[in-house]
């Protein structure tokens, strides 16, 4: 890592007012390895943020990270760790819990192995209202009926007695995101939302996710491969290769004029109509146990120079920061 390097790395084209959600040099780590090192955010309040890249990138560790759901015996290490302010690193356990499971809420890319199949959803539903301070089991049903509907359930009093594996995909997704509004997050983390449902279904679950973070004001942190959707739905996007982010900025301007290597190659992974090529990266993600002390992307870039193999670049950059000694220029990249 770059001595110099300043403490935030990150999508941070930020006005004065202060953040939702503001970290800086976020570290995962699992014994001495660090899965994502020195990441940093910025997300505003009613904003969509994308975090994109291949798998292996760190973006669901980041996630869970930062919704306290990392399992053991993973650690979390910041320069700085906060949530509308208040210090997430100082909360006590119970008390950083319970923001987790009410300002921040999370929905994963499996949707039928997040619900509990042994009890019903209208079981499932109870307990989350409950928690929300709903009283009375006549409230928290016709709560749960009203969550399911606007989530685009029909027959929703019906549904509260089904259990996950009478559910389609598509229901349980829908189901999953009515339970993360139940206690009204200020900052939905969506974790590759569609990627377990098939296309017909997948437009209809964003469109709804989409939808819904308008109508309740939410922040939203799109996790996701699919730069598509990320550029429908996203205002910027920050780009993760091998733990940390070697791009960000606002979009379309960002996949317009990229310019890092990496998030250019991704951009030309993209099928191309009326073009059977696809132009693969050569090569994987390294393993958090085998990334050199050189850019992390050097053994697969193709504009690399000896110094990417010896030094590691900074992220550097105002409102289009970027980690590469070379970067594209914004005739190039085009």
């Amino acid at each position: 890592m770059n001595a110099r390097e300043p403490i935030v790395a990150a999508a941070h084209a930020e006005p004065a007012a202060r953040a939702l959600l503001e970290v800086d040099a976020l570290s995962v780590r699992f014994g001495d390895v660090a899965v994502v090192d020195r990441v940093g955010l910025r997300l505003r309040r009613g904003e969509v943020l994308a975090l994109v890249g291949e798998s292996g990138s760190g973006k669901t560790m980041t996630a869970l990270a930062l919704a306290d759901l990392l399992p053991p015996p993973g650690r979390v290490d910041a320069a700085r760790l906060e949530f509308d302010g208040r210090d997430l690193l100082a909360l006590a356990p119970a008390a950083r819990r319970a923001l987790a499971g009410g300002d921040i809420a999370m929905i994963f890319q499996d949707p039928a192995s997040s619900l509990n199949p042994c009890f019903t959803l209208g079981w499932q539903f109870g307990e989350v209202l409950r928690l929300a301070g709903v009283r009375g089991r006549a409230a928290r049903r016709a709560a749960a009926c009203e969550l399911l509907a606007r989530a685009g359930i029909a027959d929703p009093a019906a549904r509260l007695h089904a259990y996950a594996h009478q559910l389609s995909g598509g229901m349980c997704q829908r189901a999953m995101l009515a339970l993360a509004l139940a206690r009204r997050p200020r900052l939905l983390i969506a974790d590759e939302p569609t990627t377990a449902l098939d296309v017909t279904i997948q437009a209809q679950i964003v469109e709804l996710l989409l939808q819904l973070q308008r109508d309740a004001g939410m922040a939203l942190l799109l996790i996701s491969h699919d730069l598509a959707l990320v550029a429908e739905a996203a205002q910027r996007a920050a780009v993760m290769y091998a733990g940390e982010i070697v791009e960000c900025g606002a979009l379309p301007r960002l996949f317009d004029a990229p310019r890092h290597p990496y998030t250019a190659a991704l951009l030309a992974a993209l099928p191309q109509h009326g073009d059977s090529t696809l132009r693969a990266l050569p090569g994987n993600v390294p393993a958090p146990q085998a990334r050199g002390r050189g850019c992390r992307l050097a053994p697969r870039c193709p504009r690399v120079q000896p110094r990417c193999r010896i030094e590691h670049p900074a992220l550097l950059g105002d409102a289009h920061p970027v980690r590469c000694f070379f970067p594209l220029s914004t005739e190039s990249a085009r």
